[in-house]
């Protein structure tokens, strides 16, 4: 709609525009899970308080407090990266950049670990980069753009005065609309069955290797940035010759979609997806077998709503990230 559309970043996920607003970055990560006297955690099992002359903790809550924020702060960065990328043309963050706090870089310019580590919103993360922002920061006086508290609307007990007389009836009409249960589904294959190490291994693989996917420049690879035990892997996708032309694409990634066919609502996830002048190809990542039908039946899926949004040829692609190949469907 031709309307600016105020969402949560997670509803942004998949959307683009071409010119998005940042506001509220001061709003604190929420980490009152900490202030629970009982925790459970994967790594450390039930975490309980002791009595002594009081309830105090033990050591395993100081190591789940730095585990937790260390997982949150990493789980807020990747949002930050999701909700950034949403826009096309230009991007306006509304924020307070007035601080003394130092952020500490390591030789390359980085901000260091212990740093990170210190982010409570998205303001900071804002201001440990400041420095590589100066040329776009503009000050902005509030005093000067006469903003009050009650946003300059005057109260006025006589309004309805200066409302002008009409004529007009509005007439009410009762509209029967027959209603059908919506069904969800899901274009995912869900796994329910007991896994042995090996693909349990295989899986994690694949989880590396999907993230570095959705989070690597395609087009200006920086492979300094990912684990060595993966690198290869990376380097084989990028070399395949379905990417030959990627230079030329529109790179989306992580394109989450929904939408209704008939009584079904449908929710797909497409991995990367190249627009071109006169087509669109789909790659959707696998992690070993490619030659599955349900595997088939879900890109086919992604096609049937691409095609609702797009008059554009689509070429569909499923790629084995353990075997470093890929299959087109037909």
């Amino acid at each position: 709609s031709d309307a600016c559309q105020i969402m949560t970043i997670h509803k942004s996920k998949g959307l683009e525009f071409n010119i998005c607003y940042y506001a509220n970055l001061y709003a604190g990560f929420n980490i009152r899970d900490l202030n629970e006297l009982f925790y459970y955690d994967s790594l450390y099992g039930i975490i309980v308080p002791y009595f002594n002359e009081g309830i105090n903790n033990t050591f395993y809550k100081t190591l789940l407090r730095e585990k937790y924020i260390k997982e949150e702060i990493e789980e807020k960065i990747r949002l930050f990266y999701v909700a950034l990328s949403r826009c096309r043309e230009k991007m306006i963050m509304i924020v307070d950049l007035d601080t003394n706090k130092i952020y500490d870089k390591d030789e390359e310019g980085l901000i260091e670990l212990s740093s990170r580590l210190g982010y409570r919103s998205f303001r900071d993360i804002i201001l440990s980069v400041k420095e590589s922002l100066t040329p776009f920061i503009r000050d902005v006086n509030i005093e000067d753009i006469e903003l009050s508290l009650d946003y300059n609307i005057k109260v006025d007990s006589d309004y309805s005065k200066r409302i002008p007389k009409t004529s007009i009836v509005i007439e009410n009409d009762l509209i029967k609309i027959d209603s059908k249960p919506l069904k969800e589904a899901s274009y995912s294959k869900k796994i329910n069955e007991l896994l042995d190490e090996d693909t349990l291994e295989s899986i994690e693989i694949g989880k590396h290797i999907h993230y570095y996917l959705e989070t690597l420049d395609f087009k200006n690879p920086d492979f300094s940035v990912i684990d060595s035990k993966y690198k290869n892997k990376i380097i084989s996708f990028l070399n395949q010759d379905m990417l030959n032309d990627i230079e030329q694409s529109k790179i989306y990634k992580e394109y989450e979609f929904i939408y209704q066919n008939g009584d079904n609502e449908l929710h797909g996830i497409i991995d990367l997806m190249l627009e071109f002048d006169d087509h669109i190809k789909i790659i959707d990542y696998k992690l070993k077998d490619i030659n599955k039908k349900e595997y088939e039946d879900q890109l086919k899926g992604y096609q049937e709503y691409i095609k609702t949004i797009s008059n554009k040829r689509v070429e569909l692609y499923l790629y084995s990230i353990i075997d470093e190949n890929y299959r087109k469907i037909q």
